[in-house]
C-alpha cells in the first residue's frame, strides 16, 4: 500500500525575482503594505458573491452589514489557516482566501429554499466534503499528474486575465457584478482608467528598483484610483458615502444552520471544484517559491486542500458563504516578489480588524472595477507563464496532448460564449457555469480515460553488438517517457546512463546475447533494470580504497564508464538473476 509522503521541510531556494521568500521575515513596512495590497484585491473581489445572495434574498441593510462583517472574519481566519505550515491543516504558503463562484448557483437555490440558515448549513457540508477530498488526495495522485497541475495553473492565469480585461473594458463583472460595481462612465474612459493602472504596474515591474517593485501593484492601484476620480469613472461622493456608512459589528447568525438533501449534489460538486482550484493554487505557490521545483509536493497540496475546507466550514458557521484560495493574490505575490508567509498572517489579521472597523470594509470593496481588472491582468500574466513551464517540462504523447488541448478548448469556449452550456441540466450547471471548472473536470476525466492501456512497466530487448542499439534505447525511452508524462531532464539522464552502459556491453557481452531492459515508472522515480550476459560491471565503491595501490585504474574505460553511470543515477546496484547479471538504476523523478 502506498504511504502518504511526509511534510516537505527541506530548505527552498527562492527563484530570481523573489525579494522576500516563503520563510523570510520582511521589514514591518513591507509586511504592512503587502498585506494592504492583498486586502485591496480581496475586498474588490470577495463581496460580489455574498452580495448577490443577499440581494437575491432581499436582506435588510442591517442583516447585510452583519453578513459582510462576518465575511471579513471568515476570510481572515481562512487566510491565516492556509499560511500555517501544519502537519494536517494548512499549506504554509501565502494563499489568501476569497469567496468563490463555485457555490453561487447552489447558494441561490439554498436561499430560495431555506434562506441564510440553509446557505450556512450547506456551506458547512461543503467544507467537510473538501476536507474529505483533501484527506484522500494522495490516493488520487495518479489521476492528478504534474501536467494536469500545470494546466490548472495556466487556466487560473487565463481566468484572471479574462476577468481582468472584462473589468477594464467591458461590463463590470458581467452577470456576476453587484450594483456596487456597476460602471456608468463611457467605455473609453473606463478602459483609460484601467490602462493607467496597468501601465504603472508594468513600468515599475520592468524598470523599478527592487524596493519599488515590492510596492508596484499598490502604487498602480493608487494611480488607478486617481485616474478614476479625474476621469469621472467613479463618483467620489458615492465612495465617501460608502466609507462613512458604518456596518454592523460581526455577530453570530440569528438562526441555527439547516440542511437539505436536495441540495447535496450541487454543494458536493462545488467542493470538488474548490479542491481542484486549491490544487492548482498551491502548485503555483510551490513553483514560485522554489527555484529547484520539479513536481508538485502532494503533502502540502493535501494539507492546503484540507485547510481550504476548514476555512469554508468556518465561513458557514459564521453565516458567510463558501470560500476558496485566491489565485489573484498568489499571482500578486509572484509579481511583487513578496511571498513570505508572514504576509499571510498579516493579511488575515487585517481582514479580521477590518471586520470590526466601521466604513473600512466599504472603502476596500469600492475599488473601481477597471483598477481591479488591471491588477488581475498584470498578476495573471505571471501565473500563465508558470503553468506553461510546468507543462513543457514533461514529455507528452498524443494522449496527453489531447487531454490538454481538448480541455483548453472547452475552457476557452466558455469565455467565447457564456450561454453555450446554459441548456445543460440544472445538476450539471455547477460544472459548466465557469470556464475553469469545465476545463479542469474535462482534463481529469480525459486523463483517467486515457490511462487505460498505459503500462507502468515496459521492456526492450536488444543486441549490444548491433550498431543501432543506442538509437533503439533512446527511441524506447522517448516513447515511454511521453506516455508516462515523465520529466525531460530525468529521461535524458536515463538515456545517457543506458547508452553509456550499451558501450560497455559492446566490449564484453557475448555475440548474439540478448540484453533485456525493463523500465518502470511510479510518479516519483524511474527504475531501469538491465539483464545482460558476460562479466559483471563493477560499480565504484561508496568508500575510498584502503590504499593507493587498491585504487582502480582511472584510465580504463570500464572504470570511467561505471563512474559515469553511477553518477547519472541516483541509486545504482548490481545483482544476479537466473545466471545473468542485472544492473539496477533508479532516477528520482
Amino acid at each position: 500500500m502506498a504511504r502518504a509522503p511526509t511534510l516537505d521541510r527541506r530548505p527552498r531556494k527562492a527563484p530570481e525575482g523573489i525579494t522576500y521568500g516563503l520563510d523570510a521575515v520582511p521589514p514591518v513596512t513591507v509586511v504592512a503594505l503587502s498585506a494592504l495590497q492583498h486586502v485591496a484585491i480581496i475586498g474588490g473581489a470577495s463581496f460580489i458573491f455574498p452580495l448577490l445572495v443577499l440581494r437575491h434574498l432581499g436582506a435588510t441593510p442591517a442583516e447585510s452589514a452583519r453578513v459582510i462583517s462576518a465575511c471579513m472574519l471568515a476570510l481572515g481566519l481562512a487566510t491565516m489557516i492556509q499560511a500555517r505550515r501544519g502537519r494536517w491543516v494548512g499549506s504554509g504558503f501565502l494563499a489568501p482566501a476569497v469567496f468563490t463562484a463555485a457555490y453561487l448557483p447552489a447558494n441561490l437555490a439554498a436561499a430560495d429554499l431555506g434562506g441564510l440558515p440553509l446557505v450556512a448549513g450547506m456551506t458547512i457540508v461543503a467544507g467537510l466534503t473538501e476536507i474529505a477530498i483533501g484527506a484522500a488526495l494522495f490516493r488520487l495522485r495518479p489521476f492528478m499528474p504534474a501536467e494536469i497541475a500545470g494546466f490548472a495553473v495556466m487556466m487560473i492565469g487565463i481566468v484572471l486575465g479574462m476577468l481582468g480585461f472584462g473589468l477594464m473594458i467591458g461590463p463590470a463583472g458581467g452577470a456576476w457584478a453587484p450594483e456596487s460595481m456597476a460602471v456608468t462612465a463611457a467605455p473609453a474612459l473606463q478602459a483609460a482608467t484601467g490602462v493607467v493602472a496597468l501601465a504603472v504596474m508594468m513600468a515599475l515591474s520592468t524598470w523599478g528598483t527592487p524596493r519599488i517593485r515590492v510596492y508596484g501593484v499598490l502604487i498602480g492601484i493608487v494611480a488607478g484610483y486617481a485616474a478614476a476620480l479625474t476621469l469621472g469613472t467613479v463618483d467620489g461622493r458615492s465612495v465617501m458615502s460608502g466609507i462613512m456608512t458604518a456596518p454592523a459589528l460581526p455577530a453570530l447568525p440569528s438562526a441555527w444552520p439547516t440542511f437539505a438533501l436536495d441540495l447535496l449534489v450541487p454543494y458536493l460538486i462545488g467542493a470538488l471544484v474548490c479542491a481542484l482550484r486549491t490544487l492548482g493554487d498551491i502548485a503555483t505557490c510551490q513553483k514560485i517559491n522554489d527555484a529547484a521545483w520539479t513536481r508538485p509536493d502532494m503533502r502540502s497540496i493535501q494539507t492546503g486542500v484540507v485547510g481550504d475546507g476548514v476555512g469554508t466550514g468556518l465561513a458557514g458557521a459564521l453565516g458567510a458563504v463558501g470560500l476558496n484560495t485566491f489565485s489573484g493574490c498568489i499571482a500578486l505575490s509572484a509579481a511583487t516578489g513578496v511571498t513570505s508567509r508572514v504576509v499571510g498572517y498579516a493579511t488575515g489579521g487585517l481582514c479580521i480588524v477590518i471586520g470590526f472597523l466601521p466604513g473600512v470594509a466599504s472603502a476596500v470593496s469600492l475599488m473601481p472595477p477597471p483598477v481591479m481588472g488591471a491588477t488581475l491582468v498584470f498578476s495573471g500574466s505571471f501565473v500563465i507563464f508558470n503553468g506553461i513551464q510546468i507543462i513543457v517540462a514533461r514529455l507528452l504523447d498524443s494522449r496527453k496532448i489531447l487531454v490538454i488541448g481538448t480541455s483548453l478548448t472547452l475552457g476557452i469556449s466558455g469565455f467565447a460564449d457564456p450561454q453555450l452550456y446554459a441548456r445543460l441540466p440544472d445538476y450539471l450547471q455547477p460544472i459548466a457555469s465557469h470556464p475553469f471548472t469545465l476545463a479542469m473536470i474535462s482534463a481529469l476525466v480525459l486523463n483517467a480515460v486515457f490511462r487505460i492501456g498505459i503500462r507502468r512497466r515496459a521492456s526492450l530487448g536488444f543486441d549490444a553488438w548491433d550498431g543501432g542499439a543506442a538509437d533503439a534505447i533512446i527511441g524506447f525511452l522517448t516513447r515511454q517517457g511521453a506516455a508516462w508524462g515523465a520529466r525531460r531532464e530525468v529521461i535524458d539522464r536515463v538515456a545517457s546512463a543506458l547508452v553509456e552502459f550499451s558501450e560497455h556491453l559492446r566490449e564484453h557481452a557475448p555475440h548474439g546475447e540478448q540484453t533485456v531492459l525493463t523500465l518502470a515508472f511510479d510518479e516519483t522515480s524511474v527504475h531501469a533494470d538491465i539483464a545482460y550476459g558476460g562479466p559483471p560491471i563493477v560499480l565504484p565503491s561508496a568508500s575510498p580504497p584502503a590504499s593507493p595501490e587498491a585504487a582502480p585504474d582511472l584510465d580504463s574505460f570500464d572504470d570511467v564508464g561505471a563512474r559515469i553511470i553511477a553518477g547519472l543515477a541516483d541509486r545504482a546496484r548490481t545483482s544476479t538473476r537466473d545466471s545473468r547479471h542485472v544492473l539496477h538504476l533508479t532516477f528520482v523523478h
